[in-house]
């Protein structure tokens, strides 16, 4: 299973140093491409490139319709079409696998649901936008099954193309996300890989054979001086910075654990090639250190559900 992340880099020239070991390990990359996170993309693209390491990464670009719909300004193609031509000519030579995900019209707002007919239509027009983005880029382009959205959608979805994302209600318990995901598993199409948008909640990672997920948030806790340890088969946040509020707290901190722990979790770090002295210091060593951490969970122990043949 692939783990990209989806996470933002520290702005600004002087921070920009702190997130090369980020970049070295971070060999698959999410993007929005909504107009205030695209020059991230180009910033972080570039660096790769200028650092050597692009050719054996992946980046996967999001069309930023839901964050561009949640303040009220839909993106519409004529925007996103040039920006997905222009990372494709300067950047598809350099990495070794670029992805774009589908523009889909995401019907009413938040203040005034969307009826039936403009559900409809919105779904009409997404088909629209992949076609368009199909034509224009060829077999990169990744069609998107919502939560909530009627069952024939998901095999339209799959006759689209052999690799969908598949995007859980983020607003709704993560039981009810699981139970829709255990149903979508087992209805989509045989031969499908499934990429699962903001999927890397304990169970949410479990629920599907998926071929990768993505996600930021275990590895933005760097940023707030914690780093992933591992914990009943996933993970827990542990503080170690020195600048932590929790550094007074019993067991909230590696400063107040026992000689033991501390020598346990120093090792664990060890293992993944860190010294605690770099954790502690670095914003930018304990993302890249979660991120390797997280990749290893994903990748080596959580083992893939079953997906029984012919139920549906």
């Amino acid at each position: 299973m692939r783990f990209y992340f989806s996470g933002a880099f520290s702005p600004g020239p002087k921070a920009a140093h702190l997130e090369d070991s980020l970049i070295r390990v971070c060999k698959h990359k999410l993007f929005s491409c909504h107009a205030n996170y695209v020059k991230e993309a180009y910033a972080w693209m570039n660096k790769a490139v200028a650092m050597g390491v692009a050719k054996d990464y992946t980046v996967m670009l999001d069309s930023g319709a839901f964050t561009a719909w949640s303040i009220g300004k839909p993106m519409h193609m004529e925007e996103l079409l040039p920006i997905y031509k222009d990372i494709d000519a300067k950047f598809s030579k350099h990495f070794k696998e670029l992805w774009y995900i589908n523009l889909d019209v995401i019907p009413g707002t938040k203040e005034s649901p969307a009826g039936n007919e403009e559900l409809d239509q919105a779904l009409i027009d997404s088909d629209i936008n992949f076609n368009i983005l199909l034509q224009a880029l060829g077999p990169k382009i990744l069609p998107v099954y919502h939560q909530g959205e009627p069952w024939d959608r998901l095999d339209v979805c799959c006759d689209m193309s052999s690799y969908i994302c598949i995007s859980p209600r983020q607003t709704i318990s993560e039981k009810y996300r699981v139970r829709w995901l255990h149903q979508v598993n087992q209805r989509v199409k045989s031969g499908v890989k499934m990429h699962g948008l903001a999927t890397t909640g304990a169970e949410t990672v479990k629920a599907c054979d998926w071929f990768s997920v993505d996600s930021a948030s275990w590895v933005m806790l760097g940023a707030m001086g914690k780093i992933a340890t591992p914990y009943k088969n996933w993970m827990r946040p542990l503080q170690v910075s020195w600048e932590s509020p929790k550094v007074k707290e019993l067991g909230a901190h590696i400063d107040n654990m026992t000689l033991a722990e501390v020598q346990m979790f120093n090792e664990f770090v060890e293992s993944y090639g860190y010294l605690m002295s770099d954790l502690r210091d670095s914003h930018g060593h304990r993302k890249a250190f979660n991120l390797l951490v997280l990749q290893d969970l994903i990748e080596k122990v959580i083992p893939p559900p079953h997906r029984e043949q012919g139920l549906f």
